[in-house]
């Protein structure tokens, strides 16, 4: 059978103990989780006590268990951690400081329009930032997600997601609750002769700017009313490109995803380079499952060069699908009044697809273009599949497909 030794001593040279957090030591959200790992024992039932502290701070949060992991909630921040592990009975205990700090990153913040009791750091609705920008700015991770509640945003400034890949959703999934409106004032570009507007050719007519990775998303929101402010201006609706070369021609952005948004009522104003006031994209992009509708554009490029379309432009490798481009046009914006294509001859007026990008199970219907109507495919690898192009014009003449 077995065989009784008798009671063993507590030694402390024996005993080893040390805490761990599972992963690195920095946590994607709230939630943390820590481990006791003990290689000698306490007793039957140590009690273990995890106090945080944080950095900085005299005062912190203490949690006591019996089991050898703890999961605790915590807000954002860095915190000093140390584990005693005590038992009574036994008369055993140990403490100690773990060697790194650890650091805690909230996951999910809010927005509001005009929210009147907004409060950082956001993580409640009741505390929601009072605009969208705010918000998108408190995250202080990749893979953060901002949840903007219903109601309408107006800007006066592009929304930016540069700094970090995070998500920016509508809370219901309606797009038609969530509305970033840009109520800019600035005077369009009206002229070629306006010395100012040629060398100031970046506005703040944008509705959202997306240069951040492909891991980025933007979805289930409704952005209208962009406009172009100054000779060259891209991308008035969404601009889904580098921002380091944000005019002339823009580099290829970091990527991301655009998914049921709706971009609408978008005015490139420019009778000169006004290019794409719906969607301009460049890079490694997803769009999916997005309505692009009734925007206007001036010429688009009124010296020939460059082909630009009025609802969405693809190119360096973007992708869209299941998407619907309707009733998006070019206007007759000279002095003179001149019609199609004899001023305005650089203008698709649905979709143009550029090297090494594809337009896939979409709708392209009733958009009025100066060279193109419906759909341009032009450049090396790139292509159009499963797509209905319909109902579309160019001038006086019903264009489909170039």
């Amino acid at each position: 059978g077995l065989l009784d030794i008798g009671p063993i001593a507590y030694d402390p040279s024996l005993v080893m103990v040390r805490g761990v957090c599972e992963g690195s030591g920095s946590f994607d959200d709230e939630k943390a989780v820590f481990r006791v790992q003990v290689d000698e024992g306490f007793g039957d039932t140590p009690a273990y006590y995890w106090t945080f502290r944080p950095k900085g701070s005299s005062e912190g949060v203490t949690r006591a268990t019996t089991s050898r992991t703890l999961e605790i909630t915590l807000p954002q921040g860095l915190y000093e951690t140390t584990l005693s592990v005590s038992n009574l009975t036994a008369g055993t205990g140990a403490s100690f400081v773990l060697e790194q700090d650890v650091r805690i990153h909230q996951r999910t913040f809010y927005a509001k329009p005009g929210n009147p009791t907004a409060a950082a750091p956001y993580a409640t609705e009741e505390t929601a930032a009072a605009d969208l920008q705010t918000a998108i700015n408190a995250a202080t991770r990749d893979g953060a997600e901002i949840v903007a509640l219903k109601g309408v945003y107006e800007i006066a400034s592009n929304v930016m997601i540069r700094a970090r890949q995070v998500v920016l959703r509508g809370a219901t999934g309606n797009p038609e609750d969530v509305i970033v409106r840009n109520v800019t004032t600035e005077k369009w570009y009206k002229g070629h002769t306006d010395e100012w507007n040629e060398n100031f050719s970046f506005g703040e007519g944008r509705c959202l700017v997306l240069d951040a990775g492909p891991a980025a998303r933007v979805e289930s929101m409704t952005f209208e009313d962009g406009r172009g402010l100054y000779a060259v201006h891209i991308g008035c609706g969404l601009y889904l490109a580098s921002w380091k070369k944000r005019d002339s021609w823009p580099d290829a952005g970091k990527g991301g995803v655009v998914s049921n948004c709706v971009v609408r009522n978008c005015n490139a104003g420019s009778n000169k380079y006004g290019v794409t006031p719906g969607i301009f994209a460049r890079g490694p992009y997803f769009i999916t499952h997005t309505v692009v509708s009734n925007c206007i554009s001036g010429a688009g490029n009124a010296d020939g060069g460059r082909l630009c379309a009025v609802g969405l432009d693809l190119g360096g490798g973007a992708k869209a699908e299941n998407c619907l481009i309707a009733d998006n046009k070019t206007r007759t914006y000279t002095p003179a009044g001149q019609k199609w294509p004899a001023y305005g001859r650089g203008t698709v007026g649905g979709v143009m697809v550029r090297d090494d990008s594809v337009l896939r199970f979409s709708t392209v219907v009733n958009n009025t273009g100066a060279m193109v109507g419906g759909v341009n495919v032009n450049g090396s690898s790139a292509r159009i599949e499963n797509c209905i192009v319909l109902g579309n014009t160019a001038g006086e003449s019903l264009a489909c497909l170039v």
